[in-house]
């Protein structure tokens, strides 16, 4: 029979004939099966590729990467961690641009005060110290760019930079396992508040530089006004006025700094129990940590 002559697919073989025709069937098939894949590896060769084996499932891969048969990258971990802190970080400047945005725009600025400086803080505790001053320098230019400088040099003096401070302090925590933190909790919130407070003075310069006028003399006149008022109310003697302007200076600093101690413990309390449900041990007051431990298991 000529190799060169097709049978049509209707033609069967019957009889003693039909295990002859299976055979050869199968014997062409496997003949032509066997030269396609040795033209393909041929062609492996000449572009210079490694011929590589058919993987048929995930349990084959798994056999051959095993085996060395399939290439496996590695990562630097520093690398890693360092693509992952940009990452990180992008994210969280946006978010608190948005926080900020919807805090100005619907007038909750007061209750929006309390969750912008978590993203901060979260960076500060997962990449250290360094990481929380670079997010608060990107969240700056970001708002430079969407709200204006203004908006911007408010945000770092009201929210930013005590932010950051605390992340700075927080920025030695690890996981649970690790230890005992050797900061004392008041001696945190005491810095913190301070700086919460020269924040705010800040930004009163930098309101007073915008519009032109002295905000700083008009809060000594309100300080003025109110003692008098409390003279009078009290009944004691009156006192030489004008007052001094240390005397004004000393009270608006006092109050800055008692309005920030009751401010900062708000935030202390709040982020604090959310870095501890994270896993993330922070110097905590022993009731706090009683509580919490309390509520987690």
């Amino acid at each position: 029979m000529d190799r060169g002559m097709h049978f049509p697919s209707k033609l069967r073989c019957k009889g003693p004939l039909r295990r002859v025709c299976t055979t050869s069937l199968l014997t062409s098939r496997g003949r032509k099966t066997k030269t396609a894949s040795t033209r393909g590896s041929q062609l492996r060769e000449r572009q210079g590729r490694p011929s590589r084996p058919c993987l048929a499932s995930v349990n084959d891969r798994k056999e051959a990467a095993t085996a060395g048969q399939l290439s496996v990258v590695e990562v630097d971990e520093a690398e890693w961690n360092r693509v992952r802190g940009l990452a990180e970080k992008s994210m969280f400047s946006a978010c608190t641009a948005l926080l900020y945005l919807i805090g100005f725009s619907f007038r909750l600025e007061g209750y929006m005060g309390y969750l912008l400086p978590l993203p901060i803080i979260l960076m500060g505790v997962r990449h250290g110290a360094k990481s929380s001053w670079s997010t608060l320098a990107l969240i700056s230019i970001l708002q430079i760019v969407l709200f204006g400088p203004v908006r911007a040099a408010s945000f770092v003096c009201t929210h930013g930079f005590y932010s950051a401070v605390l992340a700075t302090f927080w920025s030695g925590s690890k996981r649970e396992a690790q230890g005992q933190q050797k900061k004392t909790w008041l001696g945190i919130l005491l810095v913190t508040a301070a700086a919460r407070a020269g924040g705010l003075i800040a930004s009163i310069f930098v309101f007073s530089w915008v519009i032109g006028e002295n905000i700083l003399s008009l809060i000594f006149s309100g300080i003025e006004n109110l003692v008098e008022q409390v003279f009078s109310v009290l009944g004691l003697p009156y006192l030489t006025f004008p007052l001094p302007r240390g005397l004004l200076a000393g009270t608006f600093c006092t109050l800055a700094i008692l309005s920030s101690i009751f401010y900062v413990a708000v935030i202390y309390i709040m982020h604090s129990s959310v870095l501890f449900k994270m896993g993330y041990k922070v110097p905590l007051p022993k009731f706090l940590a009683k509580r919490l431990l309390k509520k987690r298991y």
